[in-house]
């Protein structure tokens, strides 16, 4: 195995400061072989012992493949497993309840196999197969899955986990784990989106349900009518207003909860399952790390300050790493963490020459203007899909703006994202023969999407119809005001607005480049693109001409 000389001198560095950083965070783009340059420190610092193991932390299961793909590719000789959620692997009849509260109500001891793991899965069945749930299919019927996985991770050199294991409910698990002592984060960009692994939900389906089974709900039910504002798609609500208003659960929702508990479901599911969600968000309400907000769904509970819940989580040393990763400032200041920073993209000008930069400033995406902006877009968006090279990606700020392009959709024929779009659907669909992508940023698309064939990327042209500021809605404003008090006002709207776009931004623009080979052109269209010009690094830009 060669390493590129950049892989060398990462790898280098972070051996040599080992001693000397609690953090590391690797800012390097997709293609430079993230993966293996990790792999190599971890490597080298377990056969020096400086480390035990490692949990090695990815923001879905799907991304296990990439570790367990260079692990067996260049012949290392570490042990590696990975955690499934118990609820993907059971097949008792309760299997529902884990789903629930996979971590919260134990239904393992209800079941005939409870702690009856296998030891015949060996780690070279899970390296070989490059997928835990192929080596599992090995395990007899009469044993656990689940408890499998759980006696592999004891030995392990690491352990691959989903981001819940270290942000979200899950975390009970690894709390267990005394003997790994290095933490890996990878795409750890999504820990600035951290909602998506621990937000908690209370429907207004959920409380009907319990009112129509006569449980007393109606506190709740006449709090939500008292301050949702239709004018708002989130509003905000002090917790202690929701307390004294909404009051306790009713005890005999938390009789049904002890007894469901216990494995005595005596009731219908759809009552158990509402039980289930209304303990777990009065559990939650009182966690100083969530705020609540009110929609017309119902109720949430979200992370407003990322630091808050990092500072909890992150206790021990970690490798951080990111094609998109925050600059060092907003780490230090908005995560509180501090570390080394190594920006392989920018110190070793990795595939600089591989874009083309091309600006439109007579378009602006601004709030105040951007109703009369619409028709000017979709002349100069169709000029631009009838020239681009294919396939071409178009990122929309969000879902109500794409909505305002349906007729250029139409127009121009490809995929389109959704809610319930499937990674697998996209990159099929564009390999058959689609050459346009529609999607959002922050979406499935962006932060996942790689369509390649003969080692070339399809993605050809990248479109960015807006800045994809955040929405300027209670939650934003929530955050921005919890940004204030640690930073004070004169930087929020770096911190708060324009680095969360920026990271989102360069998310997107990295979709095309999946091989040093790769080509791609990048069309900006919004005259504040200009203010990232530098951090994404873009020296020459084409203003366009129609």
């Amino acid at each position: 195995m060669e390493f590129r000389d950049y892989q060398k001198d990462v790898i280098k560095r972070v051996i040599d400061n080992f001693d000397k950083y609690n953090h590391f965070f690797i800012n390097s783009p997709t293609g430079s072989g993230k993966t293996l340059m990790v792999i190599e420190i971890i490597n080298r610092l377990k056969n020096s012992g400086i480390i035990n193991g490692v949990l090695y932390f990815v923001r879905t299961i799907n991304e296990y493949s990439s570790v367990l793909r260079d692990v067996k590719k260049f012949g290392y000789n570490l042990r590696v497993t990975g955690m499934i959620g118990k609820h993907r692997l059971c097949d008792f009849e309760m299997k529902w309840l884990a789903e629930e509260l996979e971590h919260e109500v134990n239904i393992c001891q209800l079941c005939p196999k409870y702690k009856r793991g296998y030891d015949g899965v060996s780690y070279d069945d899970i390296i070989s197969k490059q997928s835990i749930y192929e080596a599992l299919n090995t395990v007899p019927k009469n044993y656990c899955k689940y408890e499998t996985l759980k006696l592999m991770i004891e030995n392990s050199d690491i352990v691959l986990l989903s981001l819940p294991y270290l942000i979200g409910r899950a975390r009970i698990l690894i709390d267990q784990l005394k003997q790994y002592d290095l933490i890996v984060v990878d795409e750890a960009h999504n820990l600035d989106n951290i909602n998506q692994f621990v937000s908690v939900t209370l429907s207004l389906r959920d409380i009907e349900i319990l009112k129509k089974n006569n449980f007393n709900v109606d506190a709740l039910l006449e709090f939500h009518r008292r301050v949702y504002d239709e004018s708002k798609s989130i509003k905000f609500v002090d917790k202690n207003e929701f307390i004294d208003y909404a009051g306790s659960l009713d005890p005999e929702i938390m009789d049904v909860y002890n007894r469901i508990n216990a494995g005595n479901l005596d009731g219908k599911v759809d009552i158990a399952k509402a039980v289930l969600r209304i303990v777990r968000f009065y559990n939650n309400i009182d966690a100083g790390y969530l705020d609540l907000f009110v929609t017309k769904r119902g109720f949430k509970l979200l992370v407003t300050d990322v630091g808050e819940l990092l500072s909890r989580s992150i206790t021990t040393r970690s490798i951080m790493m990111s094609g998109t990763m925050p600059p060092n400032d907003y780490i230090e200041k908005i995560w509180g963490l501090k570390g080394m920073y190594i920006d392989v993209e920018k110190e070793y000008s990795l595939f600089k020459s591989n874009r083309v930069w091309l600006w439109d400033n007579g378009v602006t995406m601004k709030y105040e203007v951007r109703d009369k902006m619409f028709d000017r877009y979709k002349e100069r968006l169709r000029k631009l899909l009838r020239g681009l090279p294919k396939a071409v990606l178009v990122v929309f700020p969000s879902y109500d703006v794409m909505n305002q392009f349906k007729d250029v959709i139409k127009e121009f024929d490809g995929v389109v994202e959704d809610e319930r779009t499937r990674i697998e659907t996209v990159v099929n669909e564009v390999l058959n023969g689609k050459n346009y992508i529609y999607c959002v940023a922050g979406g499935k698309i962006t932060e996942g999407v790689e369509i390649v064939k003969d080692n070339h990327s399809m993605i050809k042209s990248i479109v960015m119809v807006g800045v994809p500021y955040p929405v300027p809605d209670d939650y934003q404003k929530r955050r921005s005001e919890k940004i204030m008090k640690k930073i004070g006002r004169g930087d929020v709207f770096r911190y708060a607005v324009h680095t969360p776009a920026l990271v989102l931004t360069k998310q997107a623009v990295g979709r095309g480049i999946r091989f040093p080979s790769d080509k791609n052109i990048i069309v900006l269209m919004d005259r504040r693109f200009k203010y990232f010009f530098d951090e994404l690094g873009v020296d020459n830009v084409y203003r366009i001409k129609y």
